[in-house]
């Protein structure tokens, strides 16, 4: 091999590390600031959602679950209120009920004081929406 192609090939080799390191670079940094979007956003719609329960009518679905009847929400995605009592408020939207969401036992635990508040991820398939 030519010193002329090593060097090619170590210059390329170099640029190829360095496009790498800074994609995975950029890919936390961006990560990092959508989930801060989506934290803030979150947090606005349990600021709107924290007032429903006395608003709407209650109609008990199963024992410590509820459907509070609501207008449309204007961010229209799927929530649920738990009091700390453990009780299960989810509304009524355009006659059907929303999903029950995961991590129920978790949030029973926020609820009554015992852990502090936090964020987690879930999957919801509408076609659960039964009670």
């Amino acid at each position: 091999m030519t010193l002329r192609a090593r060097l090619a090939f170590v210059t390329a080799a170099a640029v190829a590390a360095a496009v790498a390191l800074a994609s995975v670079i950029v890919f936390f940094l961006v990560r990092n600031e959508l989930r801060g979007q989506v934290n803030k956003s979150l947090d606005d719609q349990a600021q709107q959602v924290s007032h429903l329960r006395g608003l709407g009518l209650q109609s008990q679905i199963a024992p410590h679950q509820y459907v509070v009847h609501v207008p449309p929400l204007p961010f229209g995605n799927y929530f649920q209120l738990v009091d700390n009592q453990g009780n299960i408020y989810r509304p009524e939207q355009f006659g059907q009920v929303s999903p029950l969401l995961g991590n129920t036992a978790l949030a029973k635990t926020i609820a009554a004081g015992k852990e502090r508040a936090n964020y987690s991820d879930a999957h919801v398939s509408a076609s659960t929406s039964a009670s």
